[in-house]
């Protein structure tokens, strides 16, 4: 397994005004996310989130070009997975309280996106 790199070194989220309107952010890759995973990457641009480089589906995302961010409760992630211009969140981490903190902070991101 490729070892979990700073941000720059996993990939580029390309040209800040493009059009993302189809964009989702998924947090969490553990049982639920990868499936998940494997049933939006055929119709939308997806961005992964995760705070465990061993977590499952880690290695499958990028495997697939899936763009990789670590802990989402790290306000500096929401702003590389470019949250403001994204039109949904999944929220699919085991702790309810993460999943609670994550929505939060998104919402205070992008507020009309659809968590």
């Amino acid at each position: 397994m490729a070892p979990y790199l700073p941000l720059p070194h996993i990939f580029t989220l390309g040209d800040p005004a493009a059009d993302l309107s189809d964009r989702i952010v998924l947090f969490g890759l553990g049982r639920i996310g990868t499936r998940v995973l494997a049933q939006l990457r055929t119709d939308h641009e997806v961005v992964a989130i995760d705070r465990d480089p061993a977590a499952r589906s880690v290695a499958y995302a990028r495997e697939q070009g899936v763009p990789v961010l670590e802990d989402a409760t790290d306000p500096g992630v929401l702003h590389r997975a470019r949250m403001r211009q994204s039109n949904s969140l999944l929220v699919l981490a085991r702790e309810e309280s993460r999943n609670l903190d994550v929505a939060m902070a998104a919402r205070e991101a992008n507020s009309p996106i659809r968590v």
